[in-house]
Parts: C-alpha cells; structure tokens; sequence
C-alpha cells in the first residue's frame, strides 16, 4: 500500500501542499469530474435524481485518481469547504468505488500553510450530506428552468439579430432573473417622461450666529400623483410670502 493520499480541487494547490507533506501524495480534481450530461436534461420528475456522467476530457483524471486511492491506506478529499466544493467531494467518493469507502475522511481548512493543512487532517470528518443535496437542489433547478429556455433564446436572438454563426446562449436560474430585471429597468425607462417639478430651499440666519437649511414640504393636495409639486407660481408665492415674513 501506498500511505496517505489528498485530494484537493487545483493543481497548483495541490503542487502548493505537496511541498509541504512529503509523505503525501496530493492529487487534483481540476474542478467537477462529473456532471449532468450536456445534451440531456439529466433530470426528470417526479423523484429529481440527477443523472451525472464524467465530464469529457476528464478521463485521464479520473483514472488517476482511482489508481491512487487503490494504492492509499488513507484517502483524504480537501476540496473547497462551499457547496461546490461538497459536492466535488462526494462525487470523488462516489468514484472511488466501495472497497476504498472506508479509508475516505472529508478534511476542510481556510489557509494553506503547513499547520493549517496538519490540522485539518487531524480534525477530519465525514461528507456533509446537507450541503451535496443544497448544490444538487441548485444544479437541477438551472436544468428545469434554464435547458428548454436556452434553446429557445439562441433561436430567437440568432434570428432577430440576423447570427446565423451563434451557436448557444444560456439561460437560467441566474441569468433569468437577472435578464427580466434589466428588462424591467429598461421598460422603466422608455416610459419615463421628464416633469419640472419646484420647491422652496431656505437658509435661516439665527441671531445666535448659526445657521441651517430647511426646505418646504408641499401639502399632498397642491403635489401630483408622484408627489411632485409641479406649479412654478405656487412655489413663487410661497417663497415670497416667506420671505416678506421672515427677512429682516
């Protein structure tokens, strides 16, 4: 057998460990090793599971993996502590095959330095499950809301743009959202109108010596239904009647 084995998400991270831990061997996911296939949806109701399959190009990766856990007495999968990181760490598992289960420890740290890296080994834990569902939840969420929609989308920009090379565009949970807020906003702002509205700015003189400013607050029955006082002459009136009242 072959020690202790780390595996981490970067190959500079894990470059960065291994200088540290002779003893380990200290391997990279390079990211996601699986995912939901790319030209399916993955994911049906009514139980949600998730169809995962190695992303492409992983291959090589995965094989290496797999051969240094085979020959590990330990296995420690450092991945990033966030619900990304989780779920890497749980398809890692997955892919290590049962007979490697028990040697599988889940460590997370937020430095790398010696001391924090040891320390995290030595506090090793099991996968938190509740954070691999919370990413899975998100993953399958941007495949019922974004997959269909993205199709339609490259078809409807590629033709009212006159793209016949666009390829894709993506939609989603996210970019949805974000796409009908900055319609929304632009909506807004076709229909806005400029209004010339007025008020009355006064800066009061104490005897004292100090002064401050003070404005006018119109009553909601001279103001329109923005509430905006829009009568120039109203607002004239009122500064002069403040002014012949209060000027000395």
């Amino acid at each position: 057998m072959g020690g202790i084995l780390l595996i981490v998400e970067a190959p500079k991270k894990a470059k960065t460990i291994a200088r540290f831990f002779s003893e380990l061997t200290v391997k990279a996911t390079v990211g996601h090793v699986v995912d939901l296939p790319v030209k399916d949806m993955g994911v049906e109701p009514p139980e949600h599971k998730p169809m995962y399959e190695a992303i492409k190009g992983k291959e090589k990766v995965i094989a290496g993996l797999r051969g240094a856990a085979n020959a590990s007495d330990k296995i420690y999968i450092a991945t990033d502590l966030d619900r990304e990181g989780e779920a890497i760490a749980a398809h890692v598992n997955n892919l290590l095959s049962k007979k490697n289960a028990s040697k599988i420890a889940r460590v997370t740290y937020t430095e790398i330095n010696h001391s924090a890296i040891q320390k995290a080994i030595e506090s090793s834990h099991s996968i938190r499950w509740p954070l691999v569902r919370a990413q899975e939840a998100r993953r399958v969420v941007d495949r019922y809301v974004g997959y269909l929609i993205s199709k339609v989308l490259t078809q409807k920009v590629r033709q009212s743009l006159s793209l016949p090379g666009l390829t894709f565009l993506s939609a989603g949970r996210v970019q949805s959202v974000a796409v009908k807020l900055i319609v929304q906003r632009q909506r807004a702002i076709a229909r806005f109108k400029p209004v010339s509205h007025y008020g009355v700015r006064a800066i009061v003189n104490q005897s004292s010596g100090s002064s401050f400013i003070t404005d006018w607050v119109p009553p909601e029955r001279v103001c329109d239904q923005n509430g905006l006082m829009v009568t120039q002459s109203l607002a004239k009136t009122v500064k002069e009647r403040l002014f012949s009242a209060y000027v000395r």
